[in-house]
């Protein structure tokens, strides 16, 4: 197993000025077939309305990303978090924290706590998040799933409340987040 990285950082990504850091992780992921993450358009960058994307780096690098969004379509005050979240392959469970509660991730280990954050600074009453729940999705989406219905939903973090929508016309698990101080 790869070493753990300590020395990363966390930031807010200006979607008005990207850096150019931001197009080598869009080439990275096209390389490892990371479709939704392979440009700022696939990303959808600036096309949610009120939206927030955060950056891991490292070495001067943007190894991982995660987007949210206000999303009225799912109720008043509703906002989506974790929206096209990729981390780069060698980058992957490396992050210090423990795996039970994926803190391992440096997506949902450490970017989630500033999107529930912002979100809440934003208004939002209820939050969700979206994983793919058909076979012929992501599969590391697929495998995300089955992490958050292990290790979220029983520690009382996430629930399930819609199985299998239809959401931008992806078949899809709606996860409301539960604890909104996401004990981290």
């Amino acid at each position: 197993m790869s070493s753990r990285i300590t020395d990363f950082e966390i930031t807010l990504l200006n979607i008005d000025n990207l850096p150019t850091e931001f197009f080598d992780f869009c080439y990275a992921c096209k390389q490892e077939g990371l479709v939704n993450n392979v440009s700022k358009d696939a990303m959808k960058i600036g096309k949610w309305g009120d939206e927030a994307w955060w950056c891991t780096w490292h070495n001067k690098k943007i190894i991982s990303i995660s987007g949210c969004h206000s999303w009225p379509e799912y109720g008043k005050n509703s906002w989506r978090l974790m929206v096209r979240t990729a981390t780069l392959k060698e980058y992957r469970g490396r992050a210090p924290g423990s795996l039970r509660k994926m803190h391992n991730d440096f997506n949902w280990g450490h970017i989630l706590s500033h999107q529930v954050d912002y979100a809440a600074r934003k208004g939002a009453k209820k939050m969700y998040f979206t994983t793919n729940s058909d076979s012929s999705g992501d599969s590391n989406s697929l495998r995300t799933n089955r992490a958050i219905a292990k290790t979220f939903e029983p520690n009382g973090l996430a629930k399930l409340v819609e199985k299998d929508a239809t959401v931008f016309y992806t078949k899809q698990n709606v996860w409301r987040i539960m604890n909104s101080g996401w004990d981290l």
